[in-house]
């Protein structure tokens, strides 16, 4: 499996990495299409300070593996996801809004 990493400001690098085994309620989504937004932008020019990571969180593609558990998604299935967790348990999260 490939991903894209930025390491450093100003740097993209594409690297193999392991791919990964879904826990028990979890599924491994193989992209197909991902958005680059502003922050990824300020990210990558070092205009925001976050941990070395893949960009992009706006993404579609499909159901690779799932794990126990999962009965409403199976390999194969189409999805779109947005790979920001929330906390659930701040004001913002208990009032549904998005962040």
């Amino acid at each position: 499996m490939r991903a894209a990493f930025c390491r450093a400001p100003g740097t993209l690098i594409v690297e193999d990495v392991p791919r990964p085994t879904p826990g028990a309620g979890e599924v491994v989504v193989r992209v197909r299409h991902c958005g680059i937004c502003g922050s990824d932008l300020h990210w990558y020019h070092g205009q925001m300070v976050l941990p070395v990571g893949c960009p992009g969180h706006e993404i579609s593609g499909e159901v690779a593996d799932v794990g126990a558990g999962v009965t409403s998604l199976k390999a194969g299935d189409a999805v779109a996801l947005e790979g920001i967790a929330s906390c659930g348990s701040c004001r913002y999260c208990l009032a549904g809004d998005y962040q």
